[in-house]
């Protein structure tokens, strides 16, 4: 019996032990009573060392976002928001041709506006995220109600790459946009399943998770 054992604790290491070379992720679960507004919300003003080109940071240079805000300022309104409103602007923010920063703009790096990104037609995940972000403001989303994050694809063919999302808050659900992903849904049955947050991000600043 002690040798079954002690054979089973062994072959349990094994099979929890990564095959080398291979990138590991820890996921913490959130606490079930605190899924609700998890994804969504006031930052608390926290801050965090945020995108920015190695040239960037050496000229002491705004962050990549905050460059964004800058070139293009953020419009809200008071309308009342609706997922017709929601579904309009994914619409308009994914019928663009998804491209590397290198294509597009001939940069390893580049947090383009809204305007940049429509105009030519074309960008990466964080360009569909900032767009889906301004397009929420102006269809009456409070900052409280809609957040960029960055993260890590956890799962799938694309494990372990950089990636960019949106997430909004609408009758009390939270729904996830992504520019891989062809649809809205719930935040839930994707963060921390196969998207890892890590930063999230509106006007007031960054939040570290």
């Amino acid at each position: 019996m002690k040798k079954i054992f002690a054979l089973c604790l062994v072959m349990l290491f094994v099979m929890s032990t990564p095959a080398k070379g291979e990138q590991v992720f820890t996921i913490t679960q959130p606490d079930p009573k605190d899924q609700l507004k998890t994804f969504v919300g006031p930052l608390n003003g926290f801050e965090l060392k945020d995108y920015r080109t190695e040239e960037d940071e050496k000229a002491g240079a705004p962050s990549m976002i905050d460059q964004v805000f800058k070139r293009q300022p953020v419009k809200s309104s008071n309308k009342p928001k609706s997922m017709e409103a929601a579904r309009k602007v994914f619409e308009q923010c994914n019928n663009q041709k998804y491209a590397s920063d290198k294509e597009v703009w001939g940069k390893d790096d580049y947090w383009a506006t809204p305007k940049e990104y429509i105009s030519k037609g074309k960008g990466d995940c964080e360009d569909f995220a900032i767009c889906m972000y301004y397009g929420l403001r102006a269809e009456g989303w409070g900052k409280d109600q809609v957040n960029i994050w960055s993260g890590y694809v956890i799962l799938g063919k694309d494990k372990g790459y950089a990636h960019a999302a949106t997430v909004f808050e609408l009758d009390g659900e939270e729904y996830y946009t992504a520019v891989s992903v062809p649809q809205l849904i719930k935040a839930r049955d994707r963060m921390y399943k196969i998207f890892l947050p890590a930063q999230r991000i509106n006007e007031d600043g960054w939040t570290i998770f």
